[in-house]
């Protein structure tokens, strides 16, 4: 009888997390082009001035993201004088996943071959969270392609404490897909909205944010067991990169928050700035781990730097 039950209830879950993913998609339809690269169908948009001489830009999300959630903190007022890409990165928006095949030093290719065959030339990285350490990844094996980096709130280092049971949960052979297409949607259902509103902690979450970076699009099952993998996947990733930051010498500008309590910065930003020779560092007063909603008026100020520098040096 037990079993019965326990057997009914999956089939429910999953029937409902096939609604969830239904309305989800409907709720928050493709914003860009898609591109097969390197095998995988990837979601990107190419905002902004073509023939700008400003720098371009490469925008990178971290995890439990899309690539909207970087336009709405600052795509759109970048590619207002300069040409602004964006991508889901694989797993998460609308860019497929194969399970289990996407390591960090592949989505550092599939960005590099974008970049190659959108024509974008010595750009500026800015990523977020997990983005700054695939913007990093990208430095090391494609030396010199970007102009330079800023990364907000990055992940460069290894961290006491590993990552949560759920990203285990989602990566776990014979159970994960299982839980990934059960639980993830069921709780993006319930307290999804509130979660993704605690993650803006102490800033205030802008109005609509929730609807227009599609959030529920992170609790759909490839999304999240995508979250999983890129984090399970993380401390072996950048373990093998530590050594080698001291070979980057493309400006790496840093901005976090003080009140960041997922990334924390005495680890990262402070490690990274001891073996990174050309660094800056700035924090932000009572701001957290979405500092990308709060330094939009700084990054201008650091592109128009760096844009003035190409200036002078050309």
């Amino acid at each position: 009888m037990l079993l019965i039950l326990l057997v009914i209830l999956v089939v429910i879950a999953l029937v409902h997390a096939r609604i969830y993913v239904r309305e989800a998609e409907q709720g928050v339809p493709p914003a860009g082009e898609f591109r097969i690269i390197d095998g995988i169908k990837l979601h990107y948009l190419d905002a902004g001035p073509r023939d700008s001489l400003q720098a371009p830009v490469v925008l990178i999300h971290g995890v439990s993201s899309n690539m909207l959630d970087m336009k709405l903190a600052l795509g759109d007022r970048l590619a207002e004088r300069r040409r602004v890409i964006m991508l889901d990165r694989p797993g998460f928006g609308y860019s497929e996943r194969p399970p289990g095949e996407v390591d960090m030093g592949r989505q550092a290719k599939i960005i590099e071959t974008l970049m190659a065959e959108l024509g974008v030339e010595k750009p500026v990285i800015i990523a977020h969270s997990y983005g700054g350490a695939l913007a990093l990844r990208h430095t090391l094996d494609f030396p010199g392609r970007a102009q330079a980096l800023i990364l907000l709130a990055p992940v460069s280092h290894r961290w006491p404490g590993g990552v949560d049971w759920h990203n285990h949960a989602a990566t776990t052979p014979g159970i994960g897909p299982l839980f990934s297409y059960t639980v993830p949607a069921l709780y993006g259902r319930l307290a999804g909205k509130k979660a993704v509103k605690q993650a803006f902690w102490p800033q205030a979450q802008p109005a609509g944010y929730y609807e227009k970076a599609g959030m529920a699009l992170i609790f759909r099952p490839t999304a999240f067991r995508s979250t999983g993998e890129d984090l399970v996947g993380l401390y072996d990733e950048i373990t093998n990169m530590e050594p080698h930051y001291g070979s980057i010498r493309q400006p790496v500008h840093m901005l976090a928050g003080t009140h960041d309590t997922t990334v924390l910065s005495t680890i990262h930003c402070f490690g990274l700035k001891a073996k990174v020779a050309d660094t800056s560092l700035q924090f932000f007063d009572n701001v957290g781990h979405t500092i990308h909603h709060a330094c939009g008026d700084e990054v201008d100020k650091l592109l128009s730097s760096l844009d003035a520098n190409v200036d002078v040096q050309g």
